[in-house]
């Protein structure tokens, strides 16, 4: 009997998600009340006020770490979204893979991982599907592939949520980040042959199978290994970028072998001038053809520079130790009777602000749009932030009476 009053709030949850369909805050209210309900009815349960008013505050302090990484994160997506930035990144990487197999692959096990690491919330998957929609796929074959897409939720947010777990179960982030790498490891893999098997069929597969299978074991390797240096934060950008990189080098193979051959010879100069100009020619197209659309001109440079200011700052904040001692020591929000520690200017949420006031200054022509943008980012928070917030209150109301 007791099991089942434990597990109630988290049936209402399902039911309200699953069964009911309901928005996420109307689940997270629904799920908070059953928890409540719980406590004030059953008295194995039973929590006095103040008990159960304190469990409230330490689920709301909790809520604060995630918050601080989420607005940034929307910011950020809102801004670059503003100018087709994600878009333009996700072509530009799609063109220099011409085999549709291994765009595929690139996309599903490189892309759609990298966007969900850095912005998390689904992002990854609202960004391939109409990726594949543009190369022709269907729309089932593109919603599936989209989905499959999905395989660094553990990672999604500068892995927000496997932070957040470390620090209400007091683990380490990196041996839980790791671990989670260890437990997910087929996933990678299997998701890679079955987006071959629905993009191209039982050809695919037999054509695509090794590279698949490197690159979802290259990409559990990476997620693996970055979240213990530099830290399970970067883990799925930078074990995503490797998978990225790979198979565009391996896509690519012939050609680098050649321009390698050239360079060695010292027989490039003049093709080099030429290739400088044909990209130039085809980037001047680009943005043209942009802005004969109604969408500002930006250029893949622009669009890839955040990411790499992101991944530097983060970077230089976990692997300089002395500084890490200090951004940890100095501007730290903690009251002890409510489990609350943020350090303000070491959470991945200060770095997601810094970049996208970056952002600002190197579109330019996002500035005039800036509180349009601004607006945008806070409706898409505030649903999210709500659901957050009651499902973390709920989750230490129900733990409170075991640790009493």
């Amino acid at each position: 009997m007791e099991i089942i009053i434990a597990t109630m709030p988290l049936w209402v949850a399902i039911v309200m998600l699953v069964v009911l369909q309901r928005p996420s805050q109307q689940a997270g209210l629904a799920t908070l009340i059953a928890a409540i309900g719980s406590t004030l009815l059953f008295p194995v349960f039973r929590l006095f006020p103040g008990q159960l008013l304190l469990a409230l505050v330490k689920g709301l302090a909790t809520s604060l770490s995630v918050f601080y990484v989420l607005f940034p994160s929307l910011l950020l997506y809102y801004l670059l979204k503003s100018v087709d930035g994600m878009s333009l990144l996700g072509q530009g990487i799609a063109r220099l893979v011409p085999e549709r197999d291994l765009q595929v692959l690139l996309l599903v096990i490189g892309f759609a991982p990298f966007a969900e690491s850095v912005s998390g919330f689904g992002v990854g998957t609202i960004l391939v599907i109409p990726l594949f929609l543009a190369l022709g796929y269907s729309s089932a074959q593109s919603a599936i592939l989209g989905i499959l897409g999905q395989m660094a939720v553990p990672w999604g947010g500068l892995a927000i949520g496997t932070v957040l777990g470390a620090e209400i179960t007091n683990l380490d982030p990196s041996i839980l980040g790791s671990t989670t790498a260890l437990l997910t490891a087929p996933l990678p893999v299997v998701y890679g042959l079955v987006a071959l098997a629905v993009s191209g069929g039982k050809k695919s597969v037999q054509r695509r199978w090794p590279e698949a299978i490197a690159a979802g074991v290259l990409l559990t390797i990476g997620v693996w290994g970055f979240s213990w240096i530099p830290g399970v934060e970067l883990a799925g950008v930078l074990g995503s970028t490797l998978v990225m990189s790979f198979l565009v080098v391996w896509a690519n193979r012939k050609l680098f072998h050649k321009l390698f051959h050239k360079l060695f010879h010292k027989a490039k100069r003049k093709r080099t001038v030429n290739l400088v100009n044909s990209a130039r020619n085809s980037s001047e197209k680009t943005a043209h053809d942009s802005a004969e659309h109604g969408i500002t001109k930006v250029s893949l440079g622009q669009v890839i520079a955040p990411y790499g200011i992101l991944t530097a700052i983060l970077l230089i904040s976990r692997l300089v130790v002395p500084l890490k001692i200090w951004l940890k020591s100095h501007f730290v929000i903690s009251i002890a009777a409510i489990n609350l520690n943020l350090p303000l200017l070491y959470n991945p949420g200060f770095y997601l602000l810094l970049t996208a006031l970056a952002t600002v200054t190197i579109l330019g022509t996002v500035v005039h749009k800036l509180r349009v943008i601004t607006r945008q980012a806070w409706q898409q928070f505030i649903p999210g932030a709500i659901a957050l917030a009651c499902f973390l209150a709920a989750s230490q109301v129900l733990l409170r009476p075991c640790l009493d």
